[in-house]
């Protein structure tokens, strides 16, 4: 070997031997030195260092892996460290420590669980431990029915046999004890469930039906179920904790964390595990503005919608009333901006409703009132009746154009009302001319024939829009 040592740990693996710590008879120290001996080459070489050097370490292989366990020190004093070697990898793991430190343990593997058993801590002990790799957890077992220190061991299928080495007060011993392993106890397995996302207020069902145990069933584990942390302000109080499948009211938006310990009916407790528990806030949707449009023209929508969470979102769009008759349908209900056709005059409410990944928030709803081309130019001028009547004086050149302009659009409507067209646009245009300044020029018209009877801009255009609105369905 590189080195003489005393008391090191062993185990194959692929083939290959692997020798780590022990005393070193030179210096009467422990050492970290790992070796690694080669039966093709009949050659030795040294591997990373273990992280803790001791001597009288129990050792098992297990997955590949060396595992050593325990051990003590030249100080006299004894360790508790677990360290895991994996070639493949070529580096050590510091995994959790065994309950009891000490020295001169032995160790074996039964299905898939190390059983490290006996040693010395200041007093021969009979203590069994076994280890858990995957869950990377110890618990303690049974004792033997006698203490042994510097034993072998050996195992004859689930049967694990512990023979020799030194019992009470430190003499040799025959003894033999051996047990089944397979009925030896190992800590279960939490399962609190996958991470669940909900609205705020919804009830929450937890579901820890998928722990385990290796001889107690799932249905006959002990469920212990807590909060671990809940979002500022909130009273949130689970509903049977103490069963599989407990519930609470998400009370607050945030996240809400759950961790759930299983203990089997050796009283045994699982490393706990958790789940979150995060709500989502539903998206708002807004419809947009209500609208007057001309029957038989195209009509777009122009919905939005905004999530609090920042989340992606779909739109839908659907007819909640139309008038009687009709069969408008509406192109592109799955986006942003759908049209549709009103065939018939009357009332159309349309809903939109903007989802999330959680579902929908609640709906928004436009109206689009649908009329004839002679009934919504009459509705615009009125519009623009009303707002003409109320113009401080200080807008207009004088009372006497604010009553000539109220003239034309009365005029206007009364055309409209027997069908007279002509004489309606005639109108229409006589009005526009005096309140087209700023829209066509940038600026109210100043003295002459053709002036403008409203002398500021905002006036002009709150009056104008509404009449060129008029005229272009005529």
């Amino acid at each position: 070997m590189p080195d003489a040592s005393a008391a090191p740990a062993a185990g194959v693996i692929n083939g290959k031997l692997y020798v780590a710590g022990g005393m070193n008879a030179a210096n009467i120290d422990t050492v970290n030195t790992l070796r690694i001996f080669d039966p093709q080459s009949n050659s030795w070489t040294t591997g990373p260092a273990m992280p803790t050097g001791r001597a009288g370490a129990a050792s098992a292989v297990v997955d590949g892996r060396l595992y050593v366990i325990g051990g003590g020190f030249s100080t006299g004093q004894f360790s508790n460290a677990v360290e895991a070697y994996d070639p493949a990898a070529n580096s050590w793991t510091v995994k959790a420590a065994i309950p009891t430190a000490r020295s001169g343990l032995s160790a074996a593997v039964v299905g898939g669980i190390v059983y490290a058993v006996g040693g010395y801590n200041g007093s021969y002990l009979n203590i069994v431990e076994a280890y858990d790799p995957v869950a990377n957890t110890w618990s303690v077992q049974n004792p033997m029915p006698n203490v042994h220190y510097g034993a072998t061991v050996g195992v004859l299928g689930d049967e694990l046999h512990v023979m020799s080495g030194e019992g009470e007060g430190g003499a040799f011993t025959d003894a033999h004890d051996a047990f089944v392993a397979s009925i030896l106890n190992t800590p279960p397995r939490a399962d609190a469930g996958p991470d669940q996302a909900a609205r705020p207020g919804a009830t929450i069902n937890l579901n820890g039906a998928a722990s385990f145990d290796d001889n107690t069933p799932s249905s006959q584990l002990g469920y212990a179920w807590s909060f671990v942390a809940t979002p500022s302000g909130s009273a949130a109080s689970l509903t049977g904790a103490n069963t599989a499948t407990p519930s609470f009211v998400a009370d607050v938006p945030g996240n809400y964390a759950i961790e759930l310990i299983v203990t089997d009916e050796g009283g045994l407790n699982s490393a706990a595990d958790q789940v979150i528990v995060g709500t989502d806030l539903p998206p708002t949707a807004n419809a947009g503005s209500d609208q007057l449009v001309v029957l038989g023209t195209t009509v777009t929508l122009n919905g939005s919608g905004s999530d609090p969470d920042g989340d992606s979102v779909t739109f839908s769009w659907t007819f909640t009333s139309t008038p009687a008759g009709s069969g408008a349908t509406l192109n592109g209900a799955q986006s942003q901006t759908p049209t549709f056709v009103p065939n018939v005059p009357g009332g159309y409410v349309v809903a939109l409703t903007v989802s999330d990944a959680l579902g929908a928030g609640a709906p928004d709803t436009v109206q689009i009132t649908a009329v004839s081309p002679a009934s919504y130019a009459q509705i615009q001028i009125q519009a623009a009746a009303d707002r003409l009547s109320g113009l401080p004086a200080s807008s207009l050149t004088t009372e006497g154009n604010r009553q000539a302009l109220m003239n034309f659009l009365s005029q206007a409507v009364q055309a409209l009302q027997v069908g007279d067209l002509e004489t309606a646009k005639k109108k229409l245009e006589a009005a526009i001319s005096r309140t087209d300044g700023c829209a066509v020029r940038g600026n109210p018209d100043g003295n002459g024939g053709g002036r403008d009877w409203i002398t500021t801009c905002n006036s002009q255009e709150s009056i104008y829009s509404s009449l060129v609105a008029a005229l272009s369905v005529l």
